[in-house]
């Protein structure tokens, strides 16, 4: 018995090792959703192009940081074994430590079985003529089937607790796996269950007045197309609307490392409405010359508000994170790190305005105060717009041809 418990014992101490997970942590780059400063109407192929290059890399990131991880479980699944079988061997040793014993105490029954026997004998009166007997005597002849028996017992027992320690590992490991997935499929039901909460309190409580919105703009963008001289263009035209629209507010909440947007309002924005329209000529020009592709404005895409926004966006998400075993402990610890990762990616993005920008229709600005509006639109009329009519007049007595010019 007393081995069966030290074997119990020293299988118990080797089932529930915790691994070392400092080594683990490492940089990941979650996935995050870039956003273009001026949300609406820009170049549609400008911001597909933005927002691609961003998901992009955040999908690089994700796989590297997956395959990581991936090794992390290998590696952490491999000590797990040794140290399985390191018990089992344990085990094994202790039981044959106990079947050793056993055999040495039997044996020394069976000497002092044989030394009484003798000194019995002895002690026998002299008169005695009978020859001691070389036949074995009763003790001994007992005493063997005896041992024979017990060996074939010792390892019956030693079998069975070899077979009751697996079932015994076995049961703790599906206990303990079960659990830990129970748990985070509870958890990701849950944060589903919230997630689908909050959009339905967005289409309920904000639905109505969010179309009357988008449609209010809508009406805005077909008067300025209402406002365009129906006659074809001779030379570069342009229709300029300054408008005032209402655009919904949204905070992010993190339900266990999964976002919902939820809404909180409506802001006012001040939007400059364009219209740029060129004659077949001057757009035969652009086309030919690839003057759509110049860059006009070039500056950071995002502020220094705006990525300190995103750090907190992301540590935040990583505290939503709930679970108290080694593997989430670790996601949790990774998302944290990720935060500068992510703001580095998005530091390095750049708002181009080219001059293909300007020929979608409409082409639109928006802010947060009218008084940049209005400068906006002042800056459209003395700079950019005569700017763009200058670039497409330097090209329009350009030729590839070889020119001899005198001074």
């Amino acid at each position: 018995m007393k081995g069966i418990v030290g074997a119990i014992i020293v299988t118990v101490l080797f089932i529930m090792p915790r691994v070392a997970s400092a080594q683990c942590v490492t940089q990941f780059i979650a996935p995050a959703q870039v956003k273009h400063a001026c949300p609406g109407l820009h170049f549609i192929d400008c911001q597909i192009q933005l927002e691609q290059e961003w998901h992009d890399q955040i999908a690089i990131a994700q796989r590297k940081w997956q395959q990581e991880l991936s090794e992390c479980q290998a590696r952490q699944a491999q000590i797990e074994q040794q140290k399985r079988q390191a018990a089992a061997q344990a085990a094994a040793a202790e039981a044959e430590r106990q079947r050793q014993e056993n055999q040495r105490r039997i044996d020394e029954q069976n000497a002092a079985a044989q030394a009484q026997a003798e000194r019995d004998r002895r002690q026998q009166p002299i008169l005695n003529t009978q020859l001691p007997s070389t036949q074995p005597g009763p003790s001994s002849s007992v005493s063997r089937p005896q041992r024979i028996q017990s060996d074939a017992d010792i390892e019956r027992s030693n079998r069975l607790t070899v077979i009751v320690l697996a079932f015994v590992i076995a049961a703790i490991a599906i206990l303990w796996f079960s659990r830990h997935a129970m748990a985070r499929k509870l958890r990701a039901s849950s944060a589903n269950s919230r997630i689908n909460q909050v959009s339905t309190s967005n289409k309920t409580q904000w639905g109505e007045t969010n179309r009357k919105n988008e449609e209010e703009r809508f009406a805005q963008l077909r008067t300025l197309r209402d406002a365009v001289p129906h006659s074809p263009p001779q030379r570069m035209r342009a229709t300029i609307h300054y408008n005032t629209f209402k655009t919904p507010v949204f905070a992010t909440r993190y339900f266990e490392g999964q976002s919902a947007e939820e809404q909180t309002g409506v802001d006012t924005r001040y939007a400059v409405d364009l219209i740029l329209e060129l004659s077949e000529e001057e757009r035969g020009i652009v086309v030919q010359n690839d003057l759509h592709t110049i860059v006009l404005d070039d500056k950071p895409l995002y502020s220094k508000d705006d990525l300190a926004k995103r750090r907190r966006a992301e540590i935040e998400r990583a505290e939503s994170m709930g679970g108290r075993g080694e593997l989430d402990l670790i996601m949790k610890e990774i998302t944290k790190q990720s935060a500068d990762a992510v703001a580095a990616i998005a530091e390095v993005h750049r708002a181009q305005t080219l001059v293909g920008d300007f020929l979608v229709a409409p082409f639109t600005k928006t802010f947060d105060h009218a008084h940049d509006a209005k400068q906006y639109g002042d800056e459209l009329t003395t700079e950019i717009l005569p700017g763009i009519r200058k670039l497409i007049e330097s090209y329009r007595g350009h030729s590839e041809r070889p020119v001899t010019m005198e001074f």
